[in-house]
């Protein structure tokens, strides 16, 4: 009902962002819906605030301080997004509001496996829901903890396989959130526009041999996208590994710089600064050597979209 009276008054909806709706030339608001609750944004807030009470019955909660779950903090430079609550719950949920605090979000050189039987029997008999609470940490992750992504990455590969080990390394995340209750998201104004950076960690899953690749985008040096993921090939070179790292960035930005031209929210001018710290996949990503080594040859087919 509310999809269809939005866009009888004019609003479009985003065909990259279903969730996403703006109406205007010039003078433009958005509209970020989810379920029954609206997030409204635009320099004439009131004005939709009230041909939106006309038509629905609605409760104005004013300025956002709380949505999905993420604190919303304003201050005169901007805002933060904040899931301090939600850590401490998680911390008192499983009986770690008191531990030592650590400074990494995992153990140093730590290398999962996929539990035999009997370690599949033991783990069992703990009684511990292993997929939620993974789905815990993804939550922080995805939201406004970044620097769990790879935490919740490695402790995911063997959801259906846990052992002993991976319930010590969830534990080991829960003491580094004890110890980090002040990292959150701060949003301000600046001028630096969109940054890429994009990194490879080649050959280390010891049951695969497939890389990680992850990428995160800045704007004004505020991080807005991070991403990571087990690729689903095998890299035989850092060069292929860090190449794969990088068109998976490149393809987020592609997509960034579509949804904010389709809904008017900035101009984001070409080409992107992208940042990689893999010189020779610089060097073939910029046109300054040839794909003519047998090793790298086959990854020729990615090379326009990383130049676009």
């Amino acid at each position: 009902m509310l999809r269809t009276w939005l866009l009888e008054v004019s609003f479009k909806v985003s065909v990259l962002d279903p969730c996403v709706f703006f109406r205007g030339n010039g003078f433009i608001t958005w509209l970020y819906v989810h379920v029954d609750d609206i997030g409204i944004f635009g320099s004439n807030i009131q004005a939709f605030k009230d041909e939106l009470s006309r038509e629905f019955k609605i409760k104005d909660v004013g300025k956002v301080d709380l949505m999905l779950g993420i604190k919303v903090i304003h201050l005169n430079y901007g805002i933060t997004l904040d899931q301090h609550h939600f850590c401490e719950s998680l911390l008192k949920l499983y009986g770690m509001s008191a531990c030592q605090p650590f400074t990494t979000p995992l153990i140093p050189n730590l290398h999962l496996k996929k539990a035999s039987p009997e370690e599949k029997l033991a783990f069992k008999a703990l009684g511990i829901n292993y997929c939620r609470i993974i789905g815990s940490l993804s939550y922080l992750s995805t939201a406004t903890r970044p620097d769990l992504l790879h935490a919740v990455s490695t402790l995911s590969q063997y959801l259906e396989d846990p052992e002993s080990e991976d319930w010590r390394s969830f534990l080991h995340v829960l003491c580094y959130l004890w110890g980090t209750p002040d990292f959150w998201l701060s949003y301000s104004h600046g001028d630096d526009g969109i940054i890429g950076y994009s990194d490879a960690d080649w050959g280390n899953c010891q049951d695969t041999q497939r890389l990680v690749t992850g990428y995160l985008d800045t704007l004004d040096r505020n991080i807005i996208i991070w991403k990571m993921r087990k690729q689903t090939s095998v890299s035989i070179s850092t060069t292929e590994a860090g190449y794969k790292a990088l068109c998976d960035l490149t393809s987020e930005l592609l997509w960034l710089r579509q949804w904010c031209l389709e809904c008017q929210v900035l101009e984001i001018k070409s080409p992107i600064l992208v940042l990689d710290n893999n010189q020779s996949c610089i060097n073939t990503a910029n046109g300054d050597c040839k794909i003519n080594n047998k090793q790298i040859k086959h990854v020729d087919i990615q090379l326009p979209l990383s130049r676009r």
